[in-house]
């Protein structure tokens, strides 16, 4: 009796349940391979928010579900879909922070798939999508997994995980470099500005042929300069790079260095003292270098006060001279590379005095009365402080009878 009850109790609800339906307008329509033990009104999956344009490092709060529409009925019994396919993502760094995540089809005739982020280990919200991908942009600097799962319109599948990967975003390029144009001495410093994002190191690299070709980057750390020393004779270019671990930006190229090295100045220069015929020779030691193209020297005739023009002699290291007048004269030298030159070196003063020439024959007269008489003679050329005058009685030998004497006639 008890179970006839039941039989007409369990009747009367299905007949009522199904009459609501049909007043509702909905219809109901049972799978040809099973008997729906449990039916209820399908609801349609949460709206897929966009991934697009959310900020950077942040997810978006889960999308709430589209308002239940009674339209159909679907089963309890329905299957949980399957746990979704492999995930894909980059492979190992990505470098602009736009990728995307896909996976592979659930079974169980999923309608839906949910999935989260995960940056540097922390997990965000659900977000709901019809497809097997999602394509994310503006993703900043950090480690990053997902997790999908596929769902019907009643329940969730097991969630898979996928690798980790990076974005390594590069920095941008230096705001500037400094170089000095021309150097003497093969040791200078190149600097630059700073890089904008996650800077880990700056690099370089050295052209020593003007920019034809370069050597291999070089990690100074956080510094933003570099000294270098020994530089050889050439043009120099450089080209410097802000980098986040191995993700490096644009590069930006310095201006030609010229390195032109100075030579050491000569040790010494040597000169004779003194002159009495106009000609002589100054010579000086070789240059230390590094490197010597040509010697200069420049003359002064007024002991030192002022030089005239330089004069190049090669790589002679003297220079003769020849019918120089009477005065003091001194000389400078230098040692140039191309046309970078050394200090100057000055010799000692050179004191001319050119001999006076014979002069001319002396004039007496032929017969003398009373023993008083006048010598003359022609004026010597060259320059002449005084004569001095010698007289030789009846063969024997001269002597000076007149010194200083400063005309051209004196008298006996």
């Amino acid at each position: 009796m008890l179970r006839a009850r039941a039989r007409r109790l369990t009747s009367f609800v299905s007949f009522v349940f199904l009459f609501g339906f049909a007043l509702l307008g909905i219809s109901w329509s049972q799978p040809a391979h099973a008997i729906c033990l449990k039916p209820y009104a399908l609801k349609a999956a949460p709206q897929p928010s966009s991934a697009r344009g959310r900020k950077q490092g942040k997810a978006k709060s889960k999308s709430s579900p589209q308002k239940v529409q009674p339209q159909a009925l679907g089963c309890r019994n329905d299957p949980i879909p399957g746990m979704p396919g492999p995930i894909q993502v980059p492979s190992g760094v990505d470098t602009d922070g736009r990728y995307t995540v896909s996976w592979g089809r659930a079974s169980g005739n999923p309608t839906y798939y949910q999935w989260r982020e995960a940056k540097n280990g922390k997990l965000g919200t659900w977000q709901s999508t019809y497809g097997t991908s999602v394509t994310l942009t503006g993703r900043g600097n950090g480690s990053y997994y997902y997790v999908v799962k596929a769902c019907n319109h009643f329940a969730c599948g097991d969630w898979r995980q996928s690798a980790t990967f990076e974005v390594v975003l590069p920095p941008t390029a230096v705001t500037s470099i400094s170089a000095p144009a021309t150097n003497n001495t093969g040791t200078y410093t190149i600097s630059w500005g700073s890089a904008s994002g996650q800077v880990t190191a700056y690099q370089y690299r050295e052209s020593s042929n003007d920019g034809a070709s370069y050597g291999a980057w070089v990690s100074v750390g956080s510094a933003r300069s570099r000294t270098f020393s020994g530089k050889t004779d050439g043009h120099y270019r450089y080209q410097v790079r802000a980098c986040h671990k191995s993700v490096c930006g644009p590069v930006k190229t310095s201006g030609r260095v010229s390195v032109v090295r100075r030579p050491s100045p000569v040790a010494s220069v040597s000169i004779p003292a003194r002159s009495a015929t106009g000609q002589y020779t100054v010579s000086w030691s070789a240059s230390g270098g590094p490197k010597v193209t040509h010697y200069q020297y420049r003359e002064s005739s007024n002991g030192g006060s002022t030089y005239g023009a330089w004069v190049s002699t090669g790589t002679t290291r003297s220079r003769n001279f020849y019918g120089k007048s009477d005065g003091r004269y001194r000389y400078q030298v230098r040692a140039c590379n191309g046309a970078v030159c050394s200090g100057v070196t000055t010799s000692a003063v050179i004191d001319v005095r050119n001999r006076p020439s014979v002069p001319g024959t002396p004039s007496v007269p032929a017969q003398v009365v009373g023993g008083d008489y006048v010598v003359s003679w022609s004026r010597s050329l060259g320059h002449v402080s005084f004569y001095q005058l010698q007289e030789r009685i009846s063969g024997g030998n001269f002597a000076t009878i007149a010194s200083r004497i400063t005309g051209t006639s004196f008298s006996v």
